[in-house]
């Protein structure tokens, strides 16, 4: 008894899913078939259906892993098509036909923007994090950074683009956002880059801050800023190190934490609030050097 994946399952686009639609026969052979594997001691290296003459199951009792499974898994493969002929694009220098896929690729195959997730040569000047064309180096550094753990989620959110910005909001319609505007500046619309690095009322606290854990020389604009949050890179396109790295996740905690301080308690922003914190903290003052490092 053969069957096509399309006689039991179609593809719903609107809901990205296999949605089961077996024929009244097919459900009720598969229904005897479950309860005769179920409810049997299964002696027989076979399983014949009643009704079904022609039809029989071959059935091993094994251990995964063993010698007797890999052949059952051999003898299910030989009933299928090879599917050789089927290329994939897995990455930018590599292909791969279908039986040699992971999960992990096919999955990233199935994601609606894998032609941008396949593409790495991506604008940093957009406001849009690369997301997933960071290579696995690029994460492996950044989760190897000693930097303070309130630093992690924000920035980790920042490269995800996963942040609940009132541009966001607003284009998903949320009833009490009737606006994408900035609730903090009230002049730009607040995507993630604006939030983090763009807002004007920030601005000044970037500067006191950037000063403060000898960082100004570096990036002396916002544009370079963003750059080094998104990419990890200075304006020379140079890897920054880990200690750089480490001061500015020392400013992306204290940003995170006053800017939602403004949101949920309807505050003003205050630059001298959030430097004060930053200079009262003793783990974050640590990280400031000693003398200006030559290189970055």
């Amino acid at each position: 008894m053969h069957y096509l994946l399309s006689d039991v399952a179609y593809w719903d686009l609107e809901r990205e899913c296999l949605i089961l639609h077996p024929s009244q026969k097919l459900r009720h052979t598969l229904l005897k078939f479950r309860s005769t594997v179920v409810h049997s001691n299964m002696t027989s290296s076979t399983v014949h259906l009643e009704g079904y003459p022609d039809t029989h199951f071959p059935i091993t009792h094994s251990t995964p892993g063993s010698s007797t499974d890999s052949a059952t898994s051999q003898s299910v493969y030989s009933t299928l098509p090879s599917l050789k002929h089927w290329i994939l694009q897995v990455s930018t220098n590599k292909t791969s036909d279908i039986p040699s896929l992971s999960l992990s690729q096919l999955r990233r195959y199935w994601h609606p923007h894998w032609k941008f997730i396949l593409d790495r040569s991506s604008d940093t000047n957009t406001s849009t994090p690369l997301t997933f064309t960071y290579p696995p180096s690029f994460w492996k550094q950044f989760w190897r950074l000693p930097i303070p753990h309130k630093a992690f989620t924000p920035w980790w959110r920042l490269l995800q683009h996963c942040i609940s910005t009132q541009q966001k909001l607003h284009r998903f319609r949320v009833p009490q956002i009737d606006s994408d505007m900035c609730t903090i500046c009230k002049i730009d619309e607040e995507d993630i880059q604006h939030m983090f690095t763009a807002c004007s009322s920030k601005r000044q606290f970037w500067h006191a801050a950037l000063d403060f854990l000898h960082l100004r020389h570096l990036f002396p604009t916002q544009a370079l800023v963003w750059r080094a949050l998104t990419s990890f890179d200075s304006y020379q396109h140079r890897p920054l190190n880990d200690s750089i790295l480490c001061r500015l996740g020392c400013i992306i905690a204290i940003l995170w934490q006053h800017h939602w301080r403004c949101k949920i308690d309807d505050q003003p922003w205050s630059t001298p609030a959030a430097l004060s914190t930053l200079q009262a903290d003793l783990l974050y003052v640590s990280f400031v050097p000693s003398s200006l490092p030559n290189t970055v």
